[in-house]
């Protein structure tokens, strides 16, 4: 499925080889998330900022946004994104790889995260899945 969007506010982020790891891949998309917060105030805005904060890791067959999320009436936090995604098609959901993934992002904090599923039916069809780890403030 095609969506219609203008080329620079799409986020597939960089493209990761097999000479980078899960927790390195992590390392640069939280360092970027840092720089920056998800507003839900302008559209392009937080496009161009989940742009930044996304990563494809090729080995892992995994695509991620992770962002540090400000947005009016809705909890702050870190969020994750997940799904996994092969050369043209999106793939089934991996446990193990996911939880990598997990622990690379929030580290110690990952028993505090909560997971929900995905609320666009376009996210759902491509078993994307969200998490996230709620602040009281920044």
């Amino acid at each position: 499925m095609k969506i219609a969007m203008p080329p620079e506010t799409m986020f597939p982020g960089r493209v990761y080889g097999t000479e980078w790891s899960i927790e390195n891949v992590a390392h640069r998309v939280r360092s970027k998330a840092v720089h920056g917060f998800l507003r839900g105030v302008d559209l392009r805005e937080d496009a161009l900022y989940r742009r930044k904060c996304s990563a494809r890791h090729v080995p892992s067959r995994c695509s991620v946004i992770f962002t540090r999320d400000n947005v009016p009436l809705n909890p702050k936090g870190y969020h994750a994104s997940i799904c996994f995604i092969g050369e043209e098609v999106y793939l089934p959901w991996n446990d193990e790889i996911a939880e990598r993934w997990l622990a690379a992002l929030y580290g110690e904090n990952r028993p505090r995260v909560r997971s929900y599923g995905s609320l666009t039916s376009v996210g759902r069809e491509k078993g994307v899945r969200h998490f996230m780890l709620e602040v009281d403030r920044w």
